[in-house]
């Protein structure tokens, strides 16, 4: 069974949507293999790639302000009016950085920054 977040808001990998298609047709699932497990690993990390990561940072970043903004427009652009800074969104946004710096070497340089960011803004503003 697949989230909503899943299915909704990022999608469903093409090796899960196959394997949701041919179990719905023949009622057999995809095969437990480890080739099954990389290649849905790899389109996993894909999409967490392109339709998180690259969508949320460095977008949420706030130049002007400080912090991490959370109030954009449908095409993504930062919205001027908003609801202020929230603690619950600095310190979701600031782990979630943090997560990525620590799991993807490659990513761990940028990732920092926005870390520091975020605690530096919780600290010192909030």
């Amino acid at each position: 069974m697949t989230s909503w977040a899943c299915t909704g808001v990022l999608g469903v990998p093409p090796l899960l949507r196959d394997a949701q298609a041919a179990t719905a047709k023949t009622g057999a699932y995809l095969p437990a293999t480890r080739e099954n497990y990389l290649k849905l690993a790899d389109e996993t990390e894909a999409m967490l790639r392109k339709d998180v990561l690259e969508v949320w940072f460095p977008r949420t970043v706030d130049n002007e302000n400080g912090g991490l903004r959370s109030n954009f427009a449908r095409d993504w652009t930062p919205l001027a009016r908003g609801d202020g800074k929230f603690s619950v969104f600095q310190g979701r946004m600031t782990w979630i950085a943090l997560q990525v710096a620590m799991r993807r070497p490659e990513l761990k340089e940028q990732f920092l920054a926005i870390v520091n960011r975020g605690v530096n803004y919780m600290s010192d503003v909030m």
